[in-house]
């Protein structure tokens, strides 16, 4: 009983300190809508999200070959946003 007592201290421990990290974490991201030329179907879409959404800090991506923009939500303490759009033309797109 006392072990199993002394685990949970420690686990409502570790958890107060995380907490307040992930909502740091969430905090320092930043959305940014890119111009993309290029794109004519929705496999350029799929090809965009797929590479973008790979790399490292990158949360989320949308794509609109509509539109022609790319969406990207990330963490500018792990990618750039010039990494970004270097990715995207290193894949053949034009960025705007």
């Amino acid at each position: 009983m006392k072990k199993l007592l002394l685990i949970l201290c420690v686990a409502v421990a570790h958890a107060q300190v995380l907490i307040p990290n992930l909502a740091i974490a969430h905090e320092t991201l930043t959305q940014s809508v890119i111009g993309v030329d290029g794109m004519v179907c929705r496999g350029c879409e799929g090809n965009i999200k797929r590479t973008i959404g790979a790399l490292k800090g990158v949360k989320s991506v949308t794509a609109s070959h509509k539109d022609k923009k790319v969406t990207v939500d990330f963490d500018p303490s792990i990618i750039t946003l010039e990494g970004i759009k270097k990715a995207i033309r290193d894949l053949g797109y034009t960025v705007s």
